[in-house]
């Protein structure tokens, strides 16, 4: 039993279809917060990269200027023909992603690449929580609302001069 998931957790990740799953060590002592769970998997692509940068390490690299790099597309050669590289890279979905890095090829010159993201999960920085953007967020709005009937609730009540306090 102990081989098996050994070896479960050694391949790190499994894919179906179009799916991936990564698994990970769960820390002795769990705390499920869903506002903790920033990170997200995302693709990017990468376009006009020098051919010399087409290769395992230097992706690797580059996905670290971007985030934790997690694997490179299977036809990366292929993808180089065409001009552009896609990583997958584990991002913090709290931060504002990079939108463009700037790379030296093997002439020493800079230039800059221009970094494109597949799907990101909506984040709202407000609650931080997944699902939606700031703009949408209900959170915001109910702690508003909860505000104003604080502030009602703490008001003094004027009392009906036609009625006796008795009543």
């Amino acid at each position: 039993m102990d081989q098996d998931r050994a070896k479960f957790m050694e391949a790190g990740k499994y894919n179906f279809g179009t799916s991936t799953l990564y698994v990970r060590k769960m820390p002795k002592f769990f705390n499920f917060d869903i506002r903790e769970m920033v990170y997200v998997l995302v693709w990017v692509t990468l376009r006009n990269i020098s051919g010399e940068l087409y290769n395992q390490k230097s992706l690797s690299m580059i996905g670290l200027k971007i985030g934790r790099p997690v694997q490179m597309d299977k036809n990366i050669k292929e993808l180089a023909s065409f001009g552009y590289a896609r990583i997958q890279v584990e991002v913090d979905a709290s931060k504002p992603l990079r939108k463009s890095l700037t790379l030296i090829n093997s002439l020493n010159q800079s230039y800059e690449v221009q970094i494109e993201y597949g799907y990101v999960p909506p984040y709202c920085t407000k609650c931080k929580m997944m699902s939606y953007t700031s703009e949408k967020c209900r959170a915001a709005e109910l702690k508003k609302r909860r505000r104003i009937r604080k502030k009602a609730a703490n008001r003094p009540r004027r009392l009906n001069p036609n009625t006796s306090p008795d009543h």
